[in-house]
């Protein structure tokens, strides 16, 4: 789930200008400022895949969510950590069984449960304890919570599997709901 534009930018300027004095790896700003919805998998059928998850999804409404703090965590990545709501457990939950039961795609690390809904700022392997005062200043600068409107999800694809060469290869619009006047 993508970040709207205008908090997208108001994030990543407040970044890249606080990273002057770290030169972290900035390479998690090759996609958009996003939310994943589950773990990366493989698979050898993308285009039939990536068809079935739009087929699931495409009946989701635009929402709200929150960002509550930001977190760096031991294996070299800080982000922000979202609130999680039902609508994203809902959605994580019915990818995880769906692909599951259609494609046999097993959960993955921390699919199920013990996903923690969040989006990433930088992933670097030299991010270390003298990163703290990078994220204490992250805290003093971004003005958290920001709360945001989720309207579209991106589908995107990695032939290896690492930071920085993920791409977009499509994009799901949220479904505004029908109101009667």
């Amino acid at each position: 789930m993508v970040f709207n534009k205008k908090d997208e930018d108001y994030i990543r300027n407040i970044c890249k200008k606080i990273n002057i004095d770290y030169k972290l790896n900035e390479l998690s700003f090759t996609l958009p400022q996003h939310i994943s919805l589950k773990t990366s998998f493989m698979t050898n059928n993308y285009n039939e895949v990536k068809e079935f998850i739009k087929d699931i999804l495409k009946k989701q409404v635009p929402f709200k969510i929150k960002i509550q703090g930001i977190n760096k965590i031991n294996n070299g990545v800080i982000w922000l950590d979202i609130e999680e709501t039902k609508q994203l457990r809902d959605i994580h939950n019915l990818l995880n069984s769906k692909l599951e039961e259609k494609y046999n795609i097993p959960l993955k690390n921390f699919d199920g449960d013990l996903f923690h809904f969040h989006s990433t700022l930088f992933q670097d392997t030299c991010i270390c304890d003298e990163h703290q005062e990078l994220v204490n200043k992250l805290k003093d600068n971004l003005k958290i919570p920001i709360t945001t409107y989720i309207n579209e999800i991106y589908l995107g694809v990695s032939e290896i599997g690492t930071v920085g060469t993920y791409k977009v290869t499509d994009t799901i619009l949220l479904q505004q709901k029908n109101t009667n006047i």
